[in-house]
């Protein structure tokens, strides 16, 4: 927990991309703020701190003519439109936006929002092909390199070795487990005399 507590919570890249894996605040207006956040305490259920790692895009037609709205799904944070990340990406001289945090078919999704033949204001990478064994999802990276982006797709492949049947790791050594808790236990029992083993239970 303690490294996890050190983790950044969002990042400057090339001084032209914010990443984080949420998403953006009603509350954030200037990047120095994520600094002020005192990083090592249990996530907030609202504020900036929240809002990094647990706010979603809206949808196409919502994000053009709502700026936030609650995310029920989440049972915390917020749903972003495009009003307010242009205006956060312009005072902050950004590109755009690179997050995480939702499962996409290709591995990726560039959030438009109307305009087309634009660079995207916001760009969400899942990394994690077929997601849970069950979204049959593709995986994808971003690549910054020479001042270009590059998106690179993965496809879910055979885990090198599986248990027998299919078992988890935990399923799978109960009964190692088991045996090996129980000759310690008669280990301590026959170290122990007869009349010691009726003291203690004195």
């Amino acid at each position: 927990m303690e490294v996890f507590d050190a983790l950044p919570i969002a990042a400057l890249v090339a001084k032209k991309y914010l990443a984080m894996h949420g998403g953006i605040s009603p509350d954030l207006v200037k990047l120095d703020q994520i600094n002020q956040i005192n990083r090592f305490q249990e996530i907030p259920l609202d504020g900036i701190f929240c809002d990094l790692l647990w706010a979603d895009p809206m949808n196409d037609d919502c994000a053009l003519v709502n700026e936030f709205r609650d995310n029920p799904e989440r049972e915390c944070s917020n749903y972003f439109g495009k009003k307010p990340v242009k205006k956060l990406l312009k005072r902050n001289k950004l590109l755009s936006i690179f997050r995480g945090h939702q499962v996409q078919c290709d591995g990726f999704k560039m959030h438009k929002w109307g305009s087309k033949d634009s660079f995207p204001y916001v760009i969400t990478i899942f990394s994690a092909p077929n997601y849970c064994g069950s979204y049959n999802n593709k995986a994808a990276v971003l690549i910054l390199k020479n001042n270009n982006l590059q998106l690179k797709q993965y496809q879910e492949t055979e885990a090198p070795y599986r248990l027998p049947d299919n078992l988890n790791l935990i399923s799978w050594s109960m009964p190692f487990l088991a045996e090996k808790i129980t000759s310690m236990l008669y280990s301590i029992l026959k170290v122990c005399s007869p009349a010691e083993l009726l003291d203690a239970a004195d």
